[in-house]
């Protein structure tokens, strides 16, 4: 639908689109709320703006001139925005709808200073002042937002507050220019009833203990959720123990030409048969290291397994048999009796979930797939990392580690950083624990994951380093004094 170069006019082609697609039942607050999620599905943050800012991309910064005109300008060129063009596509398409709308810039700036000529460029954070139903002003952020609504997950920015005044050092500071306006903020519930009625989601219920719970299919929060049970559960030391030779052993166990998952199936199984079973577990238990008669937790769970099947309790047996794999993943996998997430961990867990979700060297296309930038993959990957390792939020967990205190806890033992391929003309991240000589490669956009033990494997002419840390960290592995470039 959208094919012309021309911004000017492509805009007025997803305007059109968007006035074409509201119902005339829809009130203004959900109207508001429809053109904040359809144009947070196309348009992404403009990280070469930003990257140029920080000069980190070389070369390939852009010129004073080209930033002044990215701020500056009121005539939106492309989809890739920064707050402030953000706020102006809201606005005009809010204006052309009869919508009050308002842009709002803040008190606070960075300043940017030409190397050559001394010129500044204040970069000032904008957002937009809607007026929805019964005059209510609610304020709107949505570059933020962009990764969670390309993942159709709850908004976080959407009529949130924003404070007239904040406290820095005992001092009352303005926030943002002009008169104090007495912003609406819409609760999650509030939200939820808007994208029902504008068909964003749809309402279902689950039956639970104390009754049946509303849940929405199209919030795609649910894998966040799946993740953290995922963890929670360890359903990942599960997955490591059906890897083992223990739990391959096992399974391939044969009763009359049936592996044993085949036989419990016919549900005709008889007991003497999976008392051999269990023997010959108990004796493969053993060999590997854990025998039943010293080992209790071992002991304890094959009893489990016998009182399961002597129940016919098919899921529970599933659950136990899944359990008892986990005493034969190697020790090294898993955290220590303290509690402390070691680097050996750290990678086997990263490098085995990472490209399992991500649905990395697939024929499918990746997760990141459904994101529209850089800057919306990477705000994903962080979220995705935190939840992956709920673990190393426990202070125990990496104890003895430096601790940044510009990042979070998960972030100080997985580093997370970015390149710049001038070939491809595209960002890839580079993953690395502890800051050790093992790096993880990943391509966004074809999905490509692999580990590499000299990052000198990948980095050549071709790429450009963007992250800071990373720069630093290739100044002490290769002892150069000023590197622009990795040679």
């Amino acid at each position: 639908m959208i094919v012309n170069s021309n911004y000017d006019t492509r805009l007025k082609v997803i305007e059109d689109d968007i006035i074409n697609s509201i119902k005339p039942e829809w009130n203004k607050d959900e109207i508001i709320r429809y053109v904040y999620l359809y144009i947070g599905k196309i348009i992404s943050k403009n990280v070469d703006f930003f990257y140029s800012l920080g000069r980190k991309l070389e070369y390939k910064n852009y010129s004073f001139d080209k930033l002044k005109r990215t701020y500056e300008s009121k005539r939106i060129t492309n989809l890739s925005v920064i707050c402030k063009s953000s706020a102006i596509i809201l606005k005009r398409i809010y204006d052309r709808l009869g919508i009050e709308s308002e842009l709002m810039e803040t008190v606070d700036y960075n300043q940017f200073t030409d190397e050559e000529t001394k010129e500044t460029l204040d970069v000032h954070h904008w957002f937009l002042c809607v007026t929805g139903e019964n005059n209510k002003k609610y304020f709107l952020t949505i570059i933020p937002d962009l990764f969670f609504i390309q993942f159709n997950m709850k908004t976080k920015h959407f009529a949130n507050r924003i404070e007239y005044y904040r406290e820095v050092d005992g001092k009352k500071i303005q926030v943002y220019k002009g008169p104090e306006i007495k912003n609406t903020v819409l609760t999650e519930e509030e939200i939820e009833k808007i994208d029902e009625k504008i068909g964003y989601i749809i309402p279902y219920y689950i039956e639970e203990k104390n009754g049946k719970r509303k849940r929405y299919n199209g919030y795609d929060d649910i894998f966040i959720d799946n993740l953290k049970m995922y963890s929670r559960k360890n359903t990942y030391l599960i997955e490591l123990g059906y890897d083992t030779d223990f739990f391959k052993d096992i399974t391939n166990y044969k009763v009359n030409n049936l592996t044993i998952e085949e036989y419990l199936n016919t549900q005709k199984f008889e007991m003497n048969e999976i008392d051999k079973w269990i023997e010959y577990i108990k004796e493969r238990a053993s060999f590997y290291g854990h025998d039943p008669e010293q080992d209790k937790d071992v002991n304890g769970k094959i009893k489990a397994l016998r009182k399961t099947l002597e129940n016919k309790d098919a899921k529970k047996y599933r659950k136990v048999i899944g359990q008892l794999g986990i005493n034969f993943v190697d020790e090294k996998y898993k955290i220590d009796e303290n509690g402390y997430c070691s680097l050996t961990y750290i990678e086997k867990k990263f490098e085995y979930l990472f490209p399992k979700f991500f649905s990395c060297n697939e024929s499918v296309k990746p997760l990141t797939s459904k994101f529209t930038g850089l800057a919306e993959k990477l705000d994903f990957i962080d979220m995705f990392i935190e939840n992956m390792f709920p673990e190393l939020k426990e202070y125990k967990a990496s104890a003895g580690i430096k601790i940044n205190p510009k990042y979070s806890l998960v972030r100080n033992r997985i580093q997370r950083y970015v390149v710049y391929s001038t070939k491809r003309k595209k960002y890839d991240i580079i993953f690395s624990i502890d800051n050790s000589n093992t790096y993880y490669y990943f391509n966004p956009i074809s999905g490509k994951f692999a580990k590499i033990g000299n990052l000198l494997n990948l980095i050549s002419d071709e790429f450009i380093i963007v992250s800071d840390e990373l720069k630093n960290r290739m100044r002490e592995v290769e002892n150069i004094e000023k590197p622009t470039k990795i040679l």
